[in-house]
Order: C-alpha cells, then structure tokens, then sequence
C-alpha cells in the first residue's frame, strides 16, 4: 500500500512477463522488490528516504533479518523502533497533528526571588524544532503504555467489591462547562477553592480540563475529584498555604 501511494500508481501497471508465477501474491512481491531498486522512480532525494527503507524492511526479508537477527527484544518492539516510530516522525515533522491543544503550563513562583508573577508559556509546536530521539521514546512509552491498557480492558469487568474504584483527585485550573457536561458522570465532585463559586464551572487557560482528558483517556473507570486552585496559569506566594488548606476541607 505505501509502495503504490509512493509511487502514484497500481503495482499492476508496471507487471510484464518477466514477473509471473502460479501464485499471484509472490509475483507482486518481487515486483515491488524491483521496483524499490528503480533508481526511475526514486531519485536521490532524502525526502522519502524514510518511506522508502520502511517499504523495504516490510518486503525485503534480507533486509529484515540483518535489522533483527542480532537482537533478543521483542519482535514486536524492534518493528516498532524501526517501522512504525521512523514513520511517525516522519509524519510528525511534515504535518501538525490535528487536535492538540497549546495549554500554558503552571509555573510555581519563588517568593524569595521575586514579588512579581513568575509565568511560563509552553511554545507553539509548529514553531519548535523536533528532536527525533525524543519523540521516538516518547511514542514508544505511549505505544507500551496503550498496550497495558489493552491488556486490562481484556482482564474482565473490575469487581466493585474486591476491587473499588479507583478515586483520583485533579487540583488544577478547573474545568469548563462544555467539558463538564461531556464527562459529568465521571466527576464524583466539583470545588472551586479559588473563587469559591461551586456552582460555576470554569477553566480560564484549559490546562485542568486537558489534565482530565488525559486521565479519561487512559482509563475512565475511575471517580474523579475535580478540585479549582488555580485561577490563572501561575501560582503566588500564597499558592502553597491555601493549596494545603484546600486538601484539609
């Protein structure tokens, strides 16, 4: 498939008599062996390099044994590191994902140094560098991370009386009303210690509503706690105290 989108064209369009065989799965296969070696149709352009050594560690079996001859991991996690993850960079670097949310982090202020608010913007993505390494890992912590929540979802139904739910308690910017009414049956409980106003569902910078989406996404079995101390997206002097005054209520 990766071949022929490459390519622009059908591996049947390039078929003659010299690629014939009673089984029409290994003639298309050493079709596409030749084709990769077609300096016609790939020039020497490292823009697709990467697509390219993928497509052949997938059909080239010489290829693929030399990669992973000499390595007692998984076979699962080498196709992984030398498949699936180049690839995704690959994407990662040509195309913003949709979807992702610029949330500003929460930076706690140092009093001692400073009287004034200390505040920390996350950089735009699109605009930041990709440091390959460092994605690589991280999506290969994901992919792990997906796998062991694949296993638990096979595990069974949880038993409430062995096994209670979970409670998880988000201290953070809050949550706004358009989420709240997505997920409000995950949500035990709201507070919001900043304005004291409970009744009131606001997140004015988003980054408690994503912290909770994030945690939906890894597992929705849980009883959430949703606690607003934060009214913006740093703390003060007086962050720490009423911080623990909050956790005591």
């Amino acid at each position: 498939m990766l071949l022929e989108i490459q390519l622009g064209r059908k591996l049947e369009s390039f078929k003659t008599h010299d690629y014939y065989d009673q089984n029409p799965s290994i003639a298309q296969h050493l079709l596409a062996l030749d084709l990769l070696q077609d300096r016609k149709l790939w020039p020497p352009k490292d823009t697709w390099t990467v697509v390219k050594e993928i497509i052949e560690i997938c059909i080239d079996d010489k290829k693929a044994k030399a990669i992973l001859k000499n390595d007692s991991r998984d076979i699962r996690q080498m196709i992984y590191e030398h498949i699936v993850a180049p690839f995704r960079v690959f994407l990662l670097k040509a195309w913003k994902p949709e979807g992702i949310e610029n949330v500003d982090p929460i930076t706690l202020e140092n009093a001692a140094r400073s009287k004034k608010v200390v505040v920390q913007v996350m950089k735009d993505p699109s605009r930041r560098e990709t440091n390959e390494p460092n994605l690589e890992s991280a999506e290969n912590w994901l992919q792990k991370l997906g796998d062991f929540t694949e296993r638990l979802s096979i595990v069974g139904e949880r038993d409430e009386k062995n096994c209670p739910q979970i409670k998880i308690a988000i201290l953070d910017t809050g949550i706004t009303k358009e989420y709240y009414d997505e997920v409000y049956e995950y949500i035990q409980e709201y507070k919001d210690f900043a304005s004291k106003k409970d009744e009131l569902y606001q997140d004015w910078t988003g980054h408690g509503s994503t912290t909770l989406r994030l945690l939906l996404k890894l597992n929705y079995d849980v009883k959430v706690f949703v606690g607003r101390v934060f009214e913006q997206n740093y703390a003060y002097k007086e962050t720490e105290r009423v911080m623990a005054e909050d956790l005591h209520q």
